[in-house]
């Protein structure tokens, strides 16, 4: 293999790499140093990693980017522009903001979904990506479990769970699967009766 070939399979790995990495929005930098030391290893100038750089946004993120970049931008630049529209304190307050004024109902309706378990699932998934958006001192498990209780406390179905809250101590996932395990419970009930 030649130089130019071999710089061109480095370059689709580490697209591949990014691409693996699966994110969506911004900043879950926690993986620039990953994508950095992979990039060492194949060998990528800062140009090229821009050019991939690309494939670990979707959504707005990525027309944003799409629109914002100009030929020749090293990856370092790039990562600045980006920072500076989805990682700015103000960018954090409205995302911590959204988190806590959610609203299951209006959560669903927004989404056009009509069924709980299907509202529940992405409820517990939109929390996830964007909890790392907040502010620093809003990340964290117990964050993210107030925000999804806040979020379904007035559900029957959801009050069981959100009554041993602070009792039961749940990490965020434990407290989704509890959710879930209730929601299946009431869904039961209701085939059960004949409601549905």
């Amino acid at each position: 293999m030649n130089t130019h070939s071999t710089q061109i399979h480095a370059s689709a790995l580490f697209s591949q790499f990014l691409c693996a990495k699966n994110l969506n929005l911004i900043p879950k930098f926690k993986t620039r140093f990953r994508c950095h030391s992979v990039a060492l290893l194949l060998r990528l100038y800062s140009v090229e990693k821009a050019t991939f750089f690309v494939n670990i946004f979707k959504g707005n993120a990525r027309r944003f980017f799409l629109s914002n970049v100009k030929r020749g931008m090293s990856f370092e630049q790039l990562e600045a522009i980006l920072r500076g529209e989805y990682d700015s304190p103000a960018r954090q307050i409205q995302v911590h903001s959204e988190l806590e004024t959610l609203d299951f109902r209006r959560f669903m309706a927004s989404k056009d979904i009509t069924e709980e378990s299907v509202g529940l699932k992405r409820l517990v998934d939109h929390i996830n990506d964007l909890s790392p958006q907040c502010p620093k001192d809003f990340r964290s498990e117990p964050q993210k479990v107030r925000y999804l209780r806040n979020a379904v406390f007035d559900l029957e179905w959801a009050r069981q769970p959100v009554s041993k809250c602070t009792t039961a101590d749940y990490t965020f996932n434990q407290f989704a699967t509890a959710l879930r395990e209730a929601l299946q419970l009431d869904l039961e009930k209701q085939r059960r009766s004949g409601r549905l």
